[in-house]
């Protein structure tokens, strides 16, 4: 992927992705504590992450621990750029 399709990739993620990625390795209960997000939004985040080949995990027992994926390390070394467009806020995905 071009250094610019990483950085719209990230700078398109929700500000709950955002947060969660500063705060690992962890499993989601930690990510959730070092965070203060709700679970819902914390497993929609999740979703986003592993969606975008952004997190990977390991299970250890009858948890996941989740790290970032080598994609994610190359977007951190990335320099910033200024972002023209809204960010894509997570939707409700038609759920009630």
């Amino acid at each position: 992927m071009c250094r610019d399709c990483l950085l719209e990739l990230y700078e398109n993620l929700s500000p709950e992705a955002k947060a969660i990625l500063e705060v690992l390795p962890a499993t989601k209960a930690e990510a959730m504590a070092k965070t203060g997000i709700s679970y819902t939004i914390t497993n929609r985040a999740f979703v986003e992450l592993e969606a975008c080949k952004l997190v990977q995990y390991v299970e250890k027992g009858r948890s996941k621990y989740y790290n970032l994926t080598d994609l994610m390390r190359e977007i951190k070394k990335t320099p910033k750029k200024e972002s023209s467009q809204e960010p894509i806020v997570w939707k409700n995905f038609g759920h009630k």
